[in-house]
């Protein structure tokens, strides 16, 4: 599962001698934008460097895992890959990042669309549910078998490689900054004094907004229908989000945001409570210390856990 759905735009105002400057970088199947003091332009390159090394490792790692028995992998994979666990009961087992063997059906992440049929619904929906990728380690080495699933990290690895980038830009005392990855950001400091605002992206309309928020030193990822999918012949929309227990492709929402104390989390959540009735999103948001807004397929916006407060 790919999260690369949301469309967030920067509110910079407009200086005659600005004092930040954003760079665009294409990473990670998506475009970066890293907003930096003007004199920290030059640790641009770092980051670049940081964040595709960090995701030819995951990536890697996944292909292998998929398309093999006991193989080998980094221990940042591994350790990503012990996180499903938690995720998958908090849902019910809706959310899993074996969903990618439903959604290769189809022909997600890069492929061309085909409609499965129902036989092939079903048994990777079985497969699923009864086979179970396996850790292990030996000698300070790290191990995974996925046992014939396919296996995707992008609900929350992106996330994980922007917080990673963002410690480091901390670590070296740059403490005013945005990464923001495909709509997946950190937002560190502040702009001249003044917390960072952001547009979240109407679903439906290019250029408009259905919510402005400031933020400071938190994390924004959204996930959502409304860029990535296929259309079928019925006219049936098939997003990148795929319950595991069902096979089918959610639906209840366009966008889900989420605004957490990390990256990881955010994007995790994001995704997360997109399988999920409004309820159990209202419940969780609270024990998960997150904030949320969601829109509805009927294009109805729910704010949850105090969302509000960030729009003042």
């Amino acid at each position: 599962m790919r999260v690369i759905l949301l469309s967030l735009l920067l509110l910079v105002a407009c200086n005659r001698e600005p004092k930040f400057e954003t760079s665009t970088l294409f990473l990670m199947g998506t475009l970066v934008e890293i907003t930096l003091p003007a004199d920290k332009l030059s640790m641009v390159g770092e980051i670049n460097d940081r964040m595709t090394a960090l995701s030819n490792i995951i990536t890697t790692d996944c292909d292998k895992i998929s398309a093999g028995n006991d193989v080998e992998s980094s221990e940042i994979t591994y350790r990503l890959i012990e996180k499903n666990k938690q995720h998958k009961e908090v849902t019910g087992n809706r959310f899993d990042i074996a969903a990618q063997t439903l959604a290769s059906l189809y022909g997600f992440p890069d492929g061309e669309f085909r409609e499965p049929t129902q036989a092939e619904i079903d048994g990777a929906v079985e497969a699923i549910a009864t086979k179970e990728i396996t850790l292990s380690t030996s000698d300070g080495r790290f191990y995974a078998n996925a046992h014939g699933l396919k296996i995707d990290l992008g609900a929350y690895a992106k996330g994980w490689i922007v917080d990673n980038a963002s410690n480091y830009l901390l670590s070296q005392g740059v403490t005013n900054f945005i990464i923001n990855a495909g709509g997946d950001l950190f937002a560190s400091g502040s702009k001249n004094n003044v917390k960072w605002r952001l547009g979240i992206a109407d679903p439906d309309k290019k250029q408009a907004y259905i919510s402005t928020v400031s933020l400071s030193d938190v994390a924004l990822a959204t996930s959502g229908t409304y860029e990535r999918f296929f259309i079928t012949p019925k006219g049936e929309r098939i997003s990148h989000i795929f319950d595991a227990t069902t096979g089918k492709s959610a639906s209840k929402y366009k966008s889900v945001s989420v605004i957490a104390k990390d990256t990881e989390r955010a994007d995790a959540l994001s995704t997360i409570y997109f399988l999920l009735e409004e309820g159990e999103i209202a419940r969780l948001c609270k024990a998960d210390n997150a904030v949320v807004l969601i829109v509805t397929a009927k294009d109805v916006e729910k704010r949850y856990c105090g969302w509000e407060r960030y729009e003042k």
